[in-house]
């Protein structure tokens, strides 16, 4: 399930994605926990990368001469 449903615009879900991880850093002091979120934070850090990987791959303009495609990482299987 994606944390950031279907928000319109890139802009509006990076400012979306700003405010949930400003909201973190302050519950993180607030609490003095510096792992509290970690996984939301996480989360919304791997699904910009993500983004940001298939906007370069679809147009990668001056890029282009140093991608370099890597495997993707393969979950385990588990034999049961």
């Amino acid at each position: 399930m994606r944390l950031l449903k279907r928000i319109p615009s890139t802009t509006q879900r990076l400012e979306k994605s700003m405010s949930i991880l400003a909201m973190i850093d302050r519950r993180r002091e607030l609490s003095g926990d510096p792992s509290l979120g970690s996984n939301i934070e996480r989360m919304i850090v791997d699904q910009e990368l993500e983004e940001l990987e298939q906007d370069i791959l679809l147009n990668p303009g001056p890029l282009a001469p140093h991608l370099t495609r890597l495997p993707r990482r393969r979950r385990p299987t588990f034999n049961v």
